[in-house]
């Protein structure tokens, strides 16, 4: 985009914008051009209804502003009045954005197009199907480490066992003081369950209003047990790993770590990855088992979970590239619900259980939760979760008069 000369694009039939976003919200500084260059045009009243566009954005659902440049993007061409080829897509970086693309690819932008160019040959897109390459070396200990307990115990105390090797981030250790189930509100339809958490810690929780708190959540004894017996291997084994880029110094993963330590904390389990399932396709000797992969390639894979394939596929994948190929625990983040002037040393949080139907091994539908929301709706007192706090670009007005709206 910053070697595009925008103004050929009055002459332009279609556009299609792929654009990333700061942390921050931001647009990339090599953008801001192009973006100065349409509100130009907005203010000098231009209008372009003889070109049709279409954006892909992407972002993080870790951060506040998720998308916002290719959003700002879709307004602009809307008050340009550009004629839309179809919907914005959104690209999760912190979830599969391959997955992502593929699904609006697929699903919005070439079936428009084809109204466009009936003789459109989209056989080319068919199979996005890349050799497997390993981003991590996985070195495995013959011999357990004796002092292994002693440093899982400090990585403990510290909170840094629970923490993203990627992102220096501080964490706490919240202990759950109350649970309350919230019965008699509007929001709370018939079924659902909705609880407000209330947390603290041994010291005064410093935030602001509107900022979001991010727990660390963990995969079950369960789940973990389950894919130590499909992979075969002895949970208590040792590893190192590094990563075979040199841009990147660190891996997903502590040095060393033990294979359950890595399935309960470090690795989403649950989650399948454009990766994961382009690893599966290449092991699978199956037709009617390829079929399947190719179409969650093709569409969104998150409705089914990774075990739900090793099960339904009966696939035998390498302990090394499950753990190069599945994506790290994310932390989720829950918007503050108390105020810090009124509770200084607590922080609440409202959550409602998450709940999904999926396909399951056999033919019937599995019904699968949040991991998170359900480790919180679930948890007693004295439960203990890790996070952070983490500050909301938002600011109440300084003057209290001002109007705003929630």
């Amino acid at each position: 985009m910053s070697t595009y000369s925008w103004k050929r694009f009055i002459d332009e039939k279609f556009c299609i914008v792929f654009c990333s976003t700061y942390g921050n919200g931001d647009v990339p500084t090599h953008v801001r051009p192009s973006v100065q260059f349409l509100e130009d045009q907005i203010e000098a009243g231009a209008t372009y209804s003889g070109t049709h566009v279409a954006v892909f954005a992407l972002g993080s659902t870790q951060y506040t502003h998720f998308c916002s440049a290719g959003k700002l993007f879709a307004k602009l061409f809307a008050a340009l009045q550009c004629p839309q080829i179809c919907p914005i897509g959104l690209g999760d970086d912190s979830g599969s954005i391959h997955s992502d693309f593929n699904v609006w690819l697929r699903g919005d932008l070439l079936p428009k197009l084809q109204l466009y160019f009936p003789k459109l040959d989209t056989s080319a897109c068919g199979d996005v199907v890349h050799p497997y390459r390993s981003a991590l070396d996985i070195t495995f200990l013959s011999q357990q480490c004796e002092s292994y307990t002693k440093y899982r115990q400090s990585l403990h105390r510290s909170c840094r066992f629970f923490s993203n090797p990627l992102r220096e981030q501080r964490t706490d250790i919240f202990v759950v003081r109350e649970v309350q189930e919230l019965l008699h509100c509007d929001l709370v339809a018939a079924g659902e369950s909705v609880k407000r958490i209330i947390l603290g810690n041994d010291t005064r929780v410093v935030y602001r209003t509107a900022d979001d708190i991010a727990i660390y959540p963990h995969n079950t004894d369960e789940l973990v047990n389950a894919f130590v017996d499909i992979l075969q291997v002895d949970p208590t084994t040792l590893f190192i790993a590094k990563s075979v880029s040199k841009n990147r110094i660190m891996s997903k993963f502590p040095v060393p770590c033990s294979v359950r330590d890595a399935l309960t904390y470090y690795l989403d389990i649950e989650t399948c990855t454009f990766a994961f399932l382009n690893l599966c396709l290449q092991l699978c000797q199956n037709s009617q088992h390829q079929s399947l992969l190719r179409e969650l390639l093709h569409t969104n894979p998150h409705h089914v979970t990774v075990l739900q394939i090793l099960q339904r596929c009966d696939l035998h994948v390498p302990l090394q590239s499950l753990l190069d190929t599945l994506q790290p625990m994310q932390p989720r983040l829950y918007t503050i619900s108390s105020s810090p002037r009124r509770l200084p040393l607590t922080v609440q949080v409202t959550v409602k259980l998450h709940q999904r139907h999926t396909a399951s091994a056999s033919p019937s539908v599995a019904t699968n939760y949040g991991l998170c929301s359900k480790q919180l709706c679930t948890s007693t007192v004295s439960d203990r979760f890790v996070g952070f706090v983490r500050r909301s670009h938002f600011k109440l007005p300084i003057h209290g008069d001002s109007p705003i709206i929630m």
